[in-house]
């Protein structure tokens, strides 16, 4: 064999190392990217899930409120009336 047959023999090989060296880390940037979509995917899941907390919450104090004014109503209309007509007034 001589010196130019090596040459490109040892060009040929370092041509295929530096193809299996690039797939490599390819390969490796392509695991970091799942990790990094997987890891979004459960933060997503995480954030929803507080959302719909909130959103609970939020009809929860929505009924509270409803609930507040109906008995405001009727204690203004229970108010209203002069049930204590037996009751001396501070006049008398």
């Amino acid at each position: 064999m001589n010196l130019e047959s090596a040459l490109s023999l040892l060009e040929i090989l370092a041509m295929l190392l530096m193809m299996a060296v690039n797939a490599s880390v390819l390969r490796g940037r392509g695991d970091n990217k799942t990790a990094a979509f997987t890891e979004m995917q459960v933060d997503i899941k995480y954030i929803k899930e507080k959302i719909e907390g909130v959103e609970d919450v939020r009809d929860m104090a929505t009924g509270a409120s409803e609930s507040a004014k109906s008995a405001h109503k009727r204690l203004d209309e229970h108010l209203r009336y002069d049930h204590h007509r037996d009751t001396p007034s501070h006049e008398d």
